[in-house]
């Protein structure tokens, strides 16, 4: 408390900062200096009274119940996946997914074999690749290391996914807390963001932009920071400091947007409440400053390694170009995607037309219901001003959503938008701007929740009788049927139980959430995607492959098509190195970056390794005419082959009965280094320098029969 300032007690400090209505039931506190405890649900408001001391039981049980019912949810959009019979991955065993089990396992692999967690040649070898300027989330990875170790990095990642919805949302919820006093209301603005179509779209495989349960409580720590400072500068400034390291080792660019929607709302308070904001500068200063020297003493070595670090890019990870490929829609908000269980399905088919025909990414979507309920609280509860404040929000983080230009329909206007600005500051300017909508959902959950909770306590206001001169805000119960409810609130307040008497204001926030929330209900759970693993992987037959060794494999990791390997090598430890990767790389144009590594020399080689791959993708990325056949089984492609065995040191060779063409990639091996070991599902060549030693190029022969599973 500055100098100067009168101390309040420290029980009307806490009832004041468990949230206020608004004026309903807050009495007004005569203040005796310049600062006093200011009311939370009223962001420049008078303080409250205090509110009556309950027990430990009646504090921690709502939240219980709030955590049950979102864990319920949560396992559910997972079950198909959690109780498959086989080890299954969300969507597919490809893509995202697999490259984001691989994230998961790296660090706790480098961490126990005393390797760098931030790079690593295990995937593009020998180049290798920096983890920091991809989607890596290392201090998920660590926190879930026992479990990686006991039930598999497959199972964890989707236990992972359950987990962070769930924190999500009860993170979310108890932030609430601080601007509402209904616990119902509160448990509706969680449900809202931790089950929000952002969340859903994502969901699939996007662990690192799923696990948002950092965002919520930064909301609570800049609120006190800002408005409220009844704790040091100096503490809240730490606490701030060390959340914002904390996400960065989740996901940079979460981090990144909520700094930028976190500074925007700081000036839009300047802006409406510039006097006020004006005298708590100082506290606000000293804050940021300590915020700013814990964040640079934790991330000096890590923001090094990213930006300047081995196999760094030059510039933005994602081309800039790329990006363009996914821009926020104007329609976002009002048109459903295949996400959404309630809507029509021509609607459904526009909605995912949007954003680049990627649903996963669109989440935007609020549906007209929710809008209208929003703006209608806006204007009746528009005295609230932390519902017009996140009201407010929401339309800033939908404007950020948009990106550097107006889309209308999927039609670029041309009209410049503030999101250009973003693209040319660094470490900011590799946000993908759709997925500002998480700060969408998270304004539009805090609005809805503040006015579900006045609706509540006005309820319980008419219950207990005729509306009191001096409540704040405009009515909305007509007099007439606030006289009637009245009495009739009245006549059962004497016979009925306590717990239904509280249950009865709820009635009408409880239907305005349904039909509010109905149309965001999800379409189905997420489906399951085998990951096929062949039995050599987690057997004893892959000791044969010193550890650390480099394997080619087939099908090549190059592309989403094929990654299934990466998902392999998790599941056989980590213990051998692969060619190709889905990482990016500085294989790009003055060391931009890529996704698709450079292949390397000779390029015969991976022709014939990344056949898998769709034809139009991987053939143009490999400078391949496309259509054409594979590389044919002659001396020039077994001469390549041993070629690249001994530049590259391969120690193994190992061919899954994937892709288009084992066949003749095993017949290619075969020829180069004679026949091959059938096991657990796979052709496998061990001691490849040793078969180079004794065999020679040999004739090419037809292919031997597939192993035996």
């Amino acid at each position: 408390m500055a100098e100067g300032t009168s101390p309040a007690s420290p029980d009307a400090l806490a009832g004041g900062l468990r949230g206020a209505t608004g004026g309903t039931e807050g009495a007004t506190a005569s203040m005796t200096a310049t600062r006093a405890p200011l009311r939370v649900g009223d962001p420049f408001g008078t303080p409250t009274t205090q509110r009556p001391k309950r027990s430990v039981v009646s504090k921690v049980a709502p939240g219980f119940v709030a955590t049950l019912i979102y864990a319920a949810g949560a396992i559910y959009a997972y079950h198909r996946v959690l109780f498959a019979p086989d080890p299954s991955l969300p969507a597919c065993n490809c893509g995202d997914q697999a490259q984001a089990v691989w994230f998961l396992r790296w660090p706790v692999y480098a961490i126990t074999h005393g390797l760098n967690p931030f790079f690593s040649t295990w995937q593009n070898y020998p180049k290798g690749f920096n983890l920091l300027i991809n989607t890596a989330s290392p201090l998920l990875a660590v926190v879930s290391a026992p479990l990686q170790l006991t039930i598999g990095t497959v199972a964890t990642f989707t236990i992972l996914l359950v987990v962070s919805i769930v924190a999500s949302a009860l993170a979310m919820c108890l932030a609430l807390r601080r601007w509402v006093r209904s616990w119902f209301a509160a448990f509706v603005g969680g449900l809202l963001y931790g089950f929000s179509p952002y969340m859903i779209g994502q969901g699939s495989g996007h662990l690192f932009l799923v696990a948002v349960f950092i965002p919520p409580i930064v909301l609570v720590l800049l609120h006190e920071i800002v408005v409220v400072q009844r704790h040091s500068a100096a503490r809240d400034g730490l606490l701030l400091g060390v959340l914002l390291v904390l996400q960065y080792f989740i996901s940079p660019e979460v981090l990144a947007m909520t700094m930028v929607v976190g500074a925007c709302g700081v000036v839009l308070l300047a802006i409406v409440r510039w006097e006020t904001v004006r005298s708590r500068a100082p506290h606000v200063l000293v804050a940021a400053v300590v915020c700013a020297v814990i964040c640079a003493a934790a991330l000096a070595y890590p923001l090094w390694f990213q930006l300047h670090g081995t196999q760094h890019v030059v510039g933005p990870p994602h081309p800039l170009k790329t990006l363009a490929l996914f821009p926020g829609d104007l329609l976002g908000p009002v048109v459903p995607t295949s996400n959404q269980f309630l809507a029509p399905a021509a609607l459904k088919v526009h909605g995912d037309a949007l954003v680049g025909f990627n649903p996963n990414e669109n989440g935007m979507y609020l549906g007209i219901p929710l809008i209208v309920v929003l703006a209608v609280f806006a204007r009746v509860f528009r005295r609230r001003r932390a519902l017009l404040f996140f009201v407010a929000m929401a339309v800033v983080a939908g404007i950020l959503a948009l990106g550097p230009q107006l889309v209308v329909n999927g039609h670029h206007t041309g009209v410049p938008l503030p999101g250009w600005i973003l693209q040319h500051l660094p470490l900011v300017k590799d946000i993908l701007p759709v997925r500002f909508s998480l700060f969408i959902q998270m304004a539009a959950a805090a609005s809805l929740a503040i006015g579900l909770d006045e609706m509540a306590v006005r309820a319980r206001a008419r219950a207990r009788g005729p509306r009191r001169t001096g409540a704040s805000g405009s009515g909305w119960w007509p007099g007439s049927l606030s006289e009637r409810w009245s009495k009739w609130s009245q006549s059962w307040q004497g016979s009925w139980p306590e717990w239904s008497r509280r249950l009865v204001p709820l009635g009408a926030p409880a239907v305005v959430a349904v039909v509010a929330l109905l149309p965001l209900l999800p379409a189905e759970a997420y489906p399951p995607a085998r990951t096929s693993t062949p039995a050599f992987y987690t057997s004893a037959a892959v000791d044969r492959i010193p550890k650390g060794a480099a394997v080619l494999t087939y099908p090549y990791v190059l592309a989403p098509e094929s990654e299934w390997n990466l998902t392999f090598q998790v599941e056989a430890g980590l213990r051998y190195k692969v060619f190709g990767a889905d990482a990016f790389v500085p294989d790009g144009p003055g060391h931009t970056g890529t996704s698709t590594p450079t292949p390397l020399a000779p390029r015969v080689v991976e022709r014939l390794f990344a056949d898998a791959y769709t034809p139009v993708f991987a053939r143009t990325r490999l400078l391949t005419e496309v259509g054409k056949p594979t590389p044919p089984v002659d001396a020039t492609t077994v001469a390549a082959l041993r070629t690249f065995l001994l530049r590259y040191h391969v120690d193994a060779v190992v061919v899954d009965s994937l892709g288009l063409h084992p066949q003749t990639v095993i017949g290619y091996v075969t020829d180069a280094l004679g026949p091959p070991v059938e096991t657990g599902g796979v052709w496998a060549w061990f001691d490849v320098p040793h078969l180079l030693a004794h065999t020679g190029a040999g004739t090419p022969g037809a292919p031997p029969a597939p192993p035996s599973p």
